[in-house]
């Protein structure tokens, strides 16, 4: 029988430039499906931690009379009343105390959801100690999958402090401190303070009032925050946005200013708000970059967005601004130019 051969022809230059081609503008089609869907994820991701931040926060207060972890007045009250930087090396008191620093809600979370990864005292070396709590809390649950963000140690004293994660979660501190008779009976009681007008209302003493103010009695309270399924825990955010480099850093001193978690609402203009301004782009971090995810005091989780940041520093409009979310309720409103969305002077904020 004759021998049969058979021809098995290649694919034609023009054939395979085709199939490139399409397999080029398939990826091209699905490519922002699947980064939107992959940011989307970690959206989820996020809010899910922010749950769990949420309820454990509520668990805290369930068991601490109802106080608020992260502020001068709680869980950094030690650091606040006393002028000590950095901790003091006597037998760990504030770490006794659940802080590493005075605006630490981190720490003070994670024995109340029992993290056994939590580092015991290294006396006489305490501030080691003190440099694992800040380092851990920016990690794990604490941590957005959203920010990709490091930060380099600021300030004297901590050039061999390393560079970490950026902080993903900021509490205010508009919530955090005091209203004016916390602040009177803090300095007189504490009249060696570094900054006795850092445990109460910042402005709240001979100043007059900035543009809101707080009721005289209001504490870091789950009783004085009024409508607690409005008023922010935490939120997405980072600190320390220096505007003229661009340049992200933290500060480890116990008494840091604003602190490493402590942040200016949204609803504050300008570069005092610079968490949600300068660096919008970075706290802002979802959706279009125009939402952040938040936690609100009666544990749920919500997203709170914001419109006409990306264009500039006027005409924000969105549920993100409005200082509702983090005033207590009774606040008033001194200046209500001064806010994104103007409000009339002498609004009580519900």
């Amino acid at each position: 029988m004759a021998n049969r051969t058979h021809d098995h022809p290649g694919f034609a230059l023009i054939e395979l430039l085709v199939v490139v081609a399409v397999v080029a503008l398939l990826i091209t089609i699905l490519l922002p499906a699947l980064v939107k869907a992959r940011e989307e994820a970690r959206g989820v991701v996020c809010s899910a931690a922010l749950g769990q931040l949420g309820k454990a926060e509520v668990a805290y207060a369930t068991t601490n009379a109802e106080w608020i972890p992260g502020s001068p007045l709680t869980t950094g009250y030690y650091f606040a009343a006393n002028a000590v930087s950095p901790w003091p090396a006597t037998g760990g008191v504030c770490y006794n105390r659940f802080a590493a620093t005075w605006d630490d809600y981190a720490t003070s979370l994670r024995v109340q959801m029992q993290d056994r990864s939590i580092p015991a005292p290294n006396k006489p070396n305490d501030e080691e100690t003190r440099y694992k709590l800040i380092q851990q809390a920016m990690e794990g649950v604490f941590h957005c999958p959203s920010n990709q963000e490091t930060v380099t140690p600021w300030g004297e004293g901590f050039s061999d402090w390393a560079t970490v994660r950026a902080p993903s979660y900021m509490t205010m501190w508009t919530l955090m401190r005091g209203g004016s008779a916390v602040y009177h009976s803090a300095k007189k009681k504490y009249p060696g303070a570094r900054n006795p007008s850092d445990i109460g209302q910042k402005g709240a003493d001979d100043d007059p009032p900035w543009e809101m103010a707080v009721p005289d009695d209001y504490m870091p309270r789950h009783s004085k925050l009024g409508r607690e399924c409005e008023k922010v825990f935490l939120a997405d955010g980072v600190r320390f946005y220096e505007p003229s480099t661009q340049e992200l850093t933290y500060s480890p001193d116990v008494r840091g200013t604003k602190g490493i978690w402590m942040a200016s609402p949204p609803s504050t203009p300008g570069s005092n708000g610079r968490e949600y301004n300068l660096a919008r782009t970075l706290s802002y971090r979802h959706g279009a970059k125009d939402r952040i995810n938040a936690a609100f005091f009666d544990g749920h989780v919500a997203t709170l967005f914001v419109a006409g940041h990306r264009a500039g520093l006027e005409n924000y409009r969105g549920s993100a601004i409005h200082p509702k979310h983090y005033y207590p309720s009774g606040t008033k409103v001194i200046d209500g130019s001064k806010l994104h969305q103007p409000i009339p002077d002498g609004t009580t904020l519900p």
